[in-house]
């Protein structure tokens, strides 16, 4: 498998690398595709594959596919095997490949070169029965409580089953999170490289808002993301307390609301994607960033999308993000609600001292690599290096 590569020159000069299938869910315009752009920009033939195209609309093929069982993940697994014997590529890269099964990766491993993952999500993280029964719905959501932590602990059982079974067949495994190596390398992977995530310049950067759009989504403080059981809702509880104007959009919150977090939010709280994602950064005068603790992380890409965006970003502290950006000059870190209310409200009185960082970050961020090309060539190097490609 470590036969040389041969290299095919078009008329440009251009080096053709070969053919890379990366299969993903491709739920989202501005991930999947574009590291699929980022690795075609470095001399590769990209196809896709999505095992989206492959789960019914009905309630009964949705919950297949969210838990992972039946003719859904039977058939997604039949056609990934179909599309390695027909596009015939050099290099599958499996992007969060929880459908998985390892004996699926050991068969397309005999059509090609090369099989790689990636995985945004800590596979080692909390999933587990303590975790789920943080999930206390409120209001008329009260009496699903037992069935939420139910659900939540069946749910998480499953999720990254096949995906850590399938981690030592794979050639090399790609992770989000420096602490992952080792993990990886604990359960038989081969190779493993970090590879962080990033911001897509073609969508995340500053934009002129229309009126329509700042009346929209103004606000002091935004936050964009999904609900988990940590301190978010009490970090936000304590800023609407100190009369700071909050927007929350993500998914999962409606069930968890409290009282005072209900009567102040949108109802129901709903996600923004794409532009509108990027106008809600850009109209607001800061935007709050909380660090999954489901996941372990350090970081996350919004720690890239807001700077990016030329957004102030006011995120929990921790060692990595102060390595990213500088403390108070390029953003700004807390390490719980008193502190986090304490620098807000000193901000929300100095105009100039958070465009001044804002600035800052957004500078930083595009000068340090944090693009999404920039990361790809982690994936690129390692790639060719497995191939012999020079």
């Amino acid at each position: 498998m470590n036969k040389k590569l041969d290299k095919i020159v078009d008329f440009g000069g251009n080096i053709k690398k070969g053919t890379v299938l990366f299969a993903a869910n491709f739920q989202y315009k501005f991930r999947e595709p574009a590291m699929a752009q980022a690795i075609q920009s470095f001399g590769w033939t990209v196809e896709n594959f999505s095992w989206r195209d492959y789960v019914p609309s009905s309630t009964w093929g949705k919950l297949q596919d969210k838990y992972l069982f039946g003719a859904v993940t039977n058939s997604i697994n039949k056609a990934l095997i179909d599309k390695c014997k027909t596009v015939n590529p050099d290099v599958i890269f499996l992007y969060k490949a929880i459908h998985i099964y390892p004996q699926t990766v050991s068969k397309i491993k005999q059509c090609v070169r090369l099989v790689v993952s990636w995985n945004p999500d800590d596979a080692f993280g909390k999933y587990n029965k303590e975790f789920a029964k943080m999930y206390r719905p409120t209001g008329i959501y009260t009496l699903l409580s037992s069935i939420v932590s139910y659900e939540k602990t069946f749910f998480f059982k499953r999720l990254w089953q096949r995906y850590i079974k399938s981690i030592p067949i794979y050639d090399i495994c790609f992770v989000y999170r420096k602490q992952s190596i080792s993990k990886y390398q604990k359960v038989g992977a081969k190779e493993v490289y970090h590879l962080p995530s990033f911001y897509d310049p073609e969508l995340h950067h500053p934009v002129e808002l229309s009126e329509h759009d700042r009346k929209k989504f103004e606000s002091d403080v935004v936050f964009i993301g999904h609900y988990e059981p940590d301190q978010r809702i009490e970090c936000i509880e304590e800023l609407l307390d100190n009369d700071v104007h909050v927007r929350i959009f993500g998914t999962g919150w409606n069930p968890y609301l409290s009282r005072r977090l209900r009567k102040a939010s949108a109802d129901p709280i709903l996600p923004i994607y794409g532009k509108d994602y990027v106008n809600a950064i850009c109209a607001s005068k800061m935007s709050l960033c909380f660090l999954s603790k489901l996941n372990n992380n350090p970081y996350t890409r919004r720690c890239f999308e807001i700077p990016a965006c030329g957004g102030l970003l006011i995120c929990e502290r921790t060692d990595e993000m102060r390595e990213l950006y500088e403390e108070d000059k390029e953003a700004v870190y807390f390490s719980d609600k008193k502190e986090l209310v304490q620098k807000v409200r000193t901000l929300l009185n100095q105009p100039e001292k958070r465009e001044t960082i804002a600035r800052a970050g957004h500078k930083r961020c595009l000068s340090s690599g944090y693009d999404v090309v920039s990361r790809m060539r982690v994936w690129d190097d390692a790639v060719c290096k497995k191939l012999n490609i020079t």
